[in-house]
């Protein structure tokens, strides 16, 4: 399960990249999922464009 998830969370950090080119947001968005997504949303979260994430509420899975 981990693994699966890590994994996706490694492809969601390569788009942040191509999109971005910002070292802090890759970092901050590290954090965020850790702390707030993993334990409560599904995996199909993590695959949405990256500007729906900066976008969306964080509180609001």
């Amino acid at each position: 399960m981990f693994s699966i998830n890590f994994f996706i969370y490694n492809y969601y950090l390569l788009f942040n990249y191509f999109c971005f080119k910002n070292i802090f947001f890759l970092f901050y968005n590290y954090c965020l999922y850790f702390t707030l997504n993993l334990p409560r949303c599904s995996n199909k979260l993590y695959l949405k464009p990256a500007s729906f994430r900066i976008c969306s509420n964080y509180n609001t899975c």
